[in-house]
């Protein structure tokens, strides 16, 4: 993948424009106006793959309900591009936060903190060090059995 320092965009976000969306995306916008930031509408796979290519942190953010599972198709989607997951607090703790954190490198914010955890990421640059060890976990496929297994422990025998 392309260096996080020769992206094109600091921040990208595809999906239906919601309220919540478009908040986020003019709070972006007028607060850090040195941002290159694309958040919008669109279904060209070819566009939204080259967008992934080139951005530094890939945000979720719900788009109807504030309780809600993990986007995971929309993680797995650009998170091989080495984009920093950005995404909204899911309501799946147990499996879905703990891994998502430890295996593929995202970081997860109740939606009042996810501008702040979105500079503090581009800020810190800290979640940019082990980009190639997330993008290789997302290219070795995920061991379901094995996350399970370690995240529930054994049922009683007998």
């Amino acid at each position: 993948p392309k260096p996080i320092s020769e992206r094109t965009y600091d921040v990208v976000l595809f999906g239906v424009m919601s309220a919540e969306r478009v908040r986020l995306k003019k709070a972006l916008i007028e607060q850090y106006p040195n941002l290159t930031v694309l958040m919008e509408t669109n279904t060209n796979i070819k566009y939204i793959t080259d967008a992934y290519m080139e951005a530094k942190v890939c945000v979720i953010v719900h788009s109807h309900s504030r309780i809600s599972a993990g986007e995971y198709h929309r993680i797995s989607d650009f998170a091989k591009f080495g984009c920093v997951p950005v995404v909204e607090t899911i309501a799946d703790t147990d499996i879905g936060v703990s891994f998502l954190t430890e295996c593929a490198g995202v970081v997860s914010a109740d939606l009042d903190e996810l501008l702040p955890s979105i500079i503090r990421v581009l800020q810190d640059e800290i979640h940019f060090d082990d980009m190639q060890v997330r993008i290789d976990w997302w290219d070795d496929g995920v061991e379901w059995s094995t996350l399970l297994n370690r995240t529930f422990p054994a049922l009683p025998t007998g």
